[in-house]
């Protein structure tokens, strides 16, 4: 009779290991998770977006990563309402941003389950040259 008690205690605390183990918040890879990074590089593409509310467009920038040992990457990153432009430090639109420009940007990743992560420019900065006579040169 001892033994059999022992016998159902021992499998209702292994149950409850198991238990807690799932219960507990880890690192699951199905969690969204949020992070900040900064990327500087040269944009390949701007596309303005006018039907989809709370977004102004998509920048694509060729960057290199750190995390891919130092390869050129290219990724597409969405240019909201609040995102804030500046170039040459003046607050500026994405309509005066120009393709083959080079900046810095600071994006936000989302990562959602096991799908791809979504990118969020949440500032950008672009240095333009000065045409001769504007102070320059």
């Amino acid at each position: 009779m001892k033994t059999r008690v022992l016998d159902v205690v021992r499998t209702a605390m292994v149950g409850l290991l198991a238990l807690s183990a799932v219960a507990l918040p880890g690192c699951r890879p199905d969690e969204p998770s949020t992070e900040l990074m900064s990327v500087k590089g040269k944009i390949d593409h701007i596309r303005l977006i006018q039907n989809r509310p709370g977004v102004i467009g998509e920048v694509t920038v060729r960057f290199q990563s750190e995390k891919h040992a130092d390869r050129e990457v290219t990724a597409t990153g969405l240019v909201v309402l609040d995102t804030e432009i500046q170039i040459n430090g003046v607050i500026a639109r994405l309509e005066d941003v120009r393709e083959g420009e080079y900046g810095r940007a600071d994006v936000r990743v989302d990562k959602k389950g096991n799908g791809e992560p979504t990118y969020t420019v949440v500032k950008m900065y672009v240095e333009r040259a000065k045409p001769i006579g504007e102070g320059g040169g």
